[in-house]
């Protein structure tokens, strides 16, 4: 009688051999769908006007699960912690006596949105929660009670509540935030195709990503203070393009904005750092615009107490 370690050895090798060409077809599919990570914690925005100054801070941390158990040091996560866990995005935006407060829980693997909170203050302020499930987005607005403002926007009370179901179009794609789209730009970058693969929800609408890079290097001069480093210098760019189109049957006119810009946004990426040094877009009541970077902190920073914080609004 033949042993199972004479089978295993004797037979099992043309089996594994028949399987090769499947398994590395598996291997390259997984890899290439891994989102790349971008090279910064902490984005700040600026752009000054006679009448206003608009400002955007964006910070970008790693846990290890939805909740934030365990903060990862970015220089020393593993390849394997991070395809597991999270990431929270923090946005901070600023113009005149507007502001606006956004948390997002992301999947680390894709970007695709688990969660956000949103905080808007102006005219009229309010929350807006979302949960992201697989066949639909629980969504909850919340404003404050009348007459009493010592309430904590954590404890407004929910005004409206509803399941929002996801479109067709979302099958096979992931779901993505508008401010995620900065966290997906050196994926989009390596391979604009991608864009493809993710539809952009803001509140009730959804949108349709088309991405294209220029083929032109282009050369701006910008102030740029790097962990700490402020220097003034040429730099080199890359140009990608970001579209958004709505689909058919959006229930609200296009509200999708990305720091305050819509339309074709264009992204000026430094070949050096992958910062994303510009923005140029459509902004409100102004027409084209531009919102340009000022200050990063790097995913190099080792030491959590270096890391930049929200600036006060102007």
């Amino acid at each position: 009688m033949l042993s199972i370690r004479h089978n295993w050895h004797s037979a099992m090798p043309l089996q594994w051999m028949a399987l090769l060409p499947w398994l590395l077809v598996c291997l390259l599919s997984g890899s290439a769908r891994a989102m790349q990570m971008p090279p910064w914690q902490q984005l700040v925005f600026e752009q000054k006007s006679f009448w206003a100054t608009a400002r955007g801070v964006l910070t970008l941390s790693e846990f290890t699960d939805a909740r934030g158990a365990r903060d990862l040091d970015s220089a020393q996560a593993s390849d394997t912690q991070r395809s597991s866990g999270y990431l929270s995005l923090e946005v901070n935006n600023y113009v005149a006596s507007n502001s606006e407060q956004i948390t997002l829980t992301l999947d680390a693997a894709t970007g695709a949105a688990q969660f956000r909170w949103r905080l808007s203050r102006g005219r009229d302020s309010r929350v807006k929660i979302h949960e992201y499930h697989d066949t639909l987005i629980a969504r909850e607005r919340r404003e404050p009670p009348a007459g009493d403002d010592s309430v904590s926007p954590a404890d407004w009370p929910a005004t409206h509540e509803m399941n929002l179901p996801l479109p067709p179009q979302a099958e096979g794609r992931h779901i993505v935030a508008t401010h995620a789209l900065l966290v997906l730009l050196p994926t989009l970058l390596e391979d604009p195709s991608r864009a493809d693969n993710y539809l952009v929800h803001t509140d009730l609408n959804f949108f349709r990503l088309e991405a294209d890079l220029s083929d032109k290097i282009v050369t701006i001069g910008n102030t740029l203070t790097v962990d700490g480093e402020r220097r003034r210098k040429d730099r080199r760019c890359q140009v990608l393009t970001l579209r958004l189109v709505p689909l058919p049957g959006n229930p609200e006119e296009p509200d999708v904005m990305l720091m305050g810009m819509s339309g074709k946004i264009h992204v000026f990426i430094d070949t050096a750092t992958g910062l994303p040094l510009r923005l140029r877009g459509d902004a409100p009541r102004i027409g084209s615009a531009e919102l340009n970077l000022i200050e990063a902190s790097t995913r190099n920073t080792r030491n959590p107490a270096q890391r930049l914080r929200p600036s006060p609004p102007p």
